[in-house]
C-alpha cells in the first residue's frame, strides 16, 4: 500500500536540504494547503524525518518553527537524492570531457554522488529526461531555443560560449577537397538537433544524398568511403590522412548558441532543480573545462 505522507516526506526532505540550521520552515497549516492534504498528513511526514534523526525542529508560539539541527546524510536518504543522474552527449572531445569533470567536482565534497551517463542525440536525452530516467541533461543552447516552449522543461543554467563545441567545420574525403560533385553522400545524424540543422543549412539546394549516420561513426565512415562529407566539431583531436578539414563560409557557420552547453531539468522537480543550482557553479565548471582543454588537468570522465 502506498501512503501519501511518504511522497510528501520525500519532497519536504528535498526542500529542507536547501536550508541551514536556524532557518525558519513553513507552518503545517501552510504546507497542508500547498499539498492539499490534512494537517495530520503533513505532521506524519515531518515526524518521519524527525524520528529517523534527519532533523530537529524548535517551535516558538509566536515566531513559528525553526530548524535546530540537520543531518544532511539522513536527509539525502529520505529525499532519495543520494545519487543524481545526469545525461551528457558522447564525450568525443576534450570539451565534453572537461564539462563532465567540472560536474563531477561540483559534488566532490558533498554527500551526494553524481552519475553521468552518455547518450548520443539531444532528442534521445530529452526523451530520457521526460520519462524521469535521469535528473538532468546537457544539450546545446541551439537545441534549447528550439524546444523552450515545452512547459515541462526548464533551463537551469548554461556554461558559456564554446562549452559545447568550439566551432564547426566540414570534413571531406581528400579527393573532394577541391569542390563538390553531384550525388555526394553526406553523413547526417537526425538524433542530433544541431547536426541535422547545420547539415541541412550547409547543403541546401545542392544535389547530395543524405546518409543517416551516428555522429560518433562519421569519421570512420569517411575513411571507409561510406560517406563523402559531414559537419564536425573543429576541436577534433585526430584527423586521418584520408580526411580533410574545410572551414565553413561565414554565412554557413553555426550560431553562437550552438557552442553553448545548457543544463536542463524537468520543471516539476522544483526541489531537485534548486539543489542543482545550489551545488553547480557554472563558472567553476567552465574553469575546470578550460583546464582539461589546455591539458593542465586530467579529465575524470
Amino acid at each position: 500500500m502506498h501512503y501519501r505522507y511518504i511522497d510528501i516526506s520525500i519532497e519536504l526532505a528535498r526542500r529542507l536540504l536547501l536550508l541551514n540550521n536556524g532557518d525558519r520552515i513553513d507552518s503545517v497549516k501552510k504546507l497542508s494547503e500547498e499539498f492539499n492534504v490534512g494537517r495530520g498528513t503533513i505532521q506524519t511526514a515531518l515526524n518521519r524525518l524527525i524520528e529517523d534523526g534527519a532533523l530537529e525542529i524548535e517551535s516558538f508560539a509566536q515566531r513559528g518553527s525553526y530548524l535546530k539541527n540537520i543531518n544532511r546524510t539522513l536527509l539525502l536518504k529520505h529525499a532519495e537524492l543520494e545519487e543524481i543522474v545526469g545525461m551528457l552527449p558522447i564525450t568525443y572531445s576534450l570539451l565534453h570531457q572537461g564539462l563532465a569533470t567540472g560536474l563531477y567536482e561540483a559534488f566532490e565534497n558533498t554527500d551526494i554522488s553524481i552519475l553521468l551517463a552518455q547518450l548520443r542525440g539531444a532528442k534521445r536525452r530529452l526523451k530520457f529526461l521526460k520519462s524521469s530516467k535521469c535528473d538532468f541533461i546537457i544539450i546545446s543552447k541551439m537545441t534549447w531555443n528550439n524546444i523552450k516552449k515545452d512547459d515541462s522543461l526548464t533551463l537551469l543554467m548554461d556554461f558559456g560560449k564554446q562549452s559545447n563545441v568550439s566551432n564547426h567545420v566540414l570534413l571531406v574525403r581528400s579527393q573532394f577537397i577541391n569542390g563538390f560533385v553531384k550525388g555526394m553522400r553526406v553523413g547526417i545524424d537526425s538524433t542530433s538537433v544541431d547536426h541535422a540543422q547545420l547539415t541541412y543549412k550547409k547543403f541546401a539546394n545542392q544535389s547530395v544524398e543524405f546518409i543517416e549516420t551516428s555522429y560518433g561513426n562519421t569519421i570512420d565512415k569517411l575513411v571507409t568511403g561510406e560517406i563523402d562529407a559531414t559537419i564536425w566539431d573543429a576541436s577534433i583531436s585526430y584527423l586521418p590522412k584520408s580526411v580533410s578539414m574545410l572551414p565553413l563560409k561565414q554565412d554557413e557557420e553555426s550560431p553562437s548558441s550552438n557552442t553553448i552547453s545548457c543544463l536542463i531539468g524537468k520543471k516539476s522537480n522544483q526541489a531537485l532543480n534548486q539543489l542543482l543550482i545550489e551545488y553547480i557553479n557554472p563558472y567553476a565548471v567552465k574553469n575546470i573545462q578550460n583546464l582539461v582543454l589546455t591539458k593542465k588537468k586530467t579529465p575524470l570522465f
